[in-house]
């Protein structure tokens, strides 16, 4: 088993029911984050192996 790390951790913004994310799709907001994710960390995106995404409301 190889060892995990953990490099960064990015939020996405909260909106309001039919507010103006309302018409952004769950996954095209997952991959802004994660954009900004390997942005702040740093890192090129082919290293990058696995993501663990979740959703908290």
């Amino acid at each position: 088993m190889r060892e995990a790390v953990i490099i960064e951790g990015v939020r996405s913004a909260v909106g309001r029911g039919k507010g103006v994310l309302a018409g952004i799709r769950p996954d095209e907001l997952a991959a802004k984050v994660l954009e900004e994710l390997v942005d702040r960390a740093g890192v090129e995106k082919r290293v990058v192996e696995d993501v663990i995404l979740g959703c908290v409301s």
